[in-house]
């Protein structure tokens, strides 16, 4: 990943995917039909799916191949003694194979087989994550194919003596082209090597009066960064690309709640994905995600209104800072 946008969007999203731990939880349905989601035990593999890999890379790299390939593939590698899986390996994207004459998406509708490597491997020993977006490498192939093309402008724009112009013989005997093809190349590398060079007197240097900065293609560029963060998926100012609205994160809280929202779509492909069956029986399900989860979101949402209150006038500091300590003392006792 060569084009920077596209390297950010995809770190951010995929360390915030990989830093969530897997939840157990058994879904209870109350006399008023109301359901509850009861926290359980957690099974091995919600630990470590992979013995020879972390929960974060596992997860983080199976959002990889759902963020660019649109599907990712999990290999049951062993089993509990009811058959549901206990342990799984993440399969290389590309060398996944989906045989279909149907899609609806990214999913295959109807027979379908899959290979990998040129066999075919039996439905019961993979697990399938389809991604509910189009795939990156898909959507995003004119954009990124722009962004290249623009960067290796300016790359050779770089690349570059620090002032462009061209030489012209003023006497003597004329050059042939190869003559001045070999004298403006000399000349071009004493400037690349130092700022003096040298010329006789029947040779002029005359320095162009361009805008240089034009050849860098700025304006060019920032506008394709905000290309590439709504085919992205991402918030553009979480990537440095310019917005043309006021929208900015105001601190790390924040980041990691539009963050979340961001990669919500892959987190619910993989929490209902895992918990359908043969992974899990009848109303058990896994979530990402941590248990203090909505109330410290809540509590961001508190800290950033009291702090407008401030700012308006209609609330005092002391007002504020009680205010603020109050909603911390109420989380630690949810938290007891």
């Amino acid at each position: 990943m060569s084009i920077p946008t596209v390297a950010r969007s995809r770190d951010l999203l995929a360390t915030i995917v990989g830093s969530l731990p897997i939840r157990h939880l058994a879904t209870v349905t109350q006399p008023t039909g109301d359901v509850e989601e009861v926290p359980l035990p957690l099974e091995g593999w919600m630990i470590q799916p992979d013995p020879a890999r972390t929960r974060s890379w596992m997860l983080a790299w199976t959002f990889d191949s759902l963020y660019f390939y649109g599907y990712a593939a999990w290999y049951v590698t062993s089993r509990y003694s009811d058959g549901r899986p206990a342990t799984f390996t993440l399969l290389p994207p590309e060398n996944v194979y989906v045989n279909a004459t149907t899609f609806i998406g990214n999913a295959p509708f109807g027979a379908y087989t899959i290979e990998v490597a040129g066999n075919v491997i039996p439905d019961r020993d993979l697990v399938m994550f389809w991604s509910p977006t189009e795939p990156l490498l898909r959507t995003g192939y004119r954009a990124m194919l722009l962004s290249e093309r623009l960067d290796l402008s300016a790359l050779r724009f770089a690349a570059n003596p620090v002032a462009m112009g061209y030489l012209r013989q003023v006497g003597g005997e004329p050059l042939s082209s190869d003559e001045l093809s070999e004298l403006a190349q000399a000349w071009a590398s004493a400037r690349a090597e130092g700022a003096i060079g040298a010329l006789n007197e029947f040779t002029e240097w005359h320095e162009s009066g361009l805008d240089l900065t034009k050849f860098q293609s700025l304006e060019s560029r920032q506008h394709q960064a905000l290309e590439l963060a709504r085919v992205c998926g991402i918030s553009p100012y979480l990537v440095g690309a310019p917005t043309g609205t006021g929208m900015t994160y105001q601190n790390a809280q924040q980041a990691q709640e539009q963050l979340l929202i961001d990669a919500r779509p892959y987190i619910e492909c993989i929490e209902q994905t895992l918990s359908a069956s043969p992974i899990l029986p009848r109303g058990r399900i896994v979530r990402l995600g941590r248990h203090d989860d909505g109330r410290v979101e809540t509590a961001a949402r508190v800290s950033q209104q009291v702090y407008l209150a401030v700012d308006s006038g209609v609330l005092t500091r002391d007002e504020a800072r009680r205010m603020i300590r109050e909603a911390g003392a109420d989380l630690e006792e949810d938290n007891a």
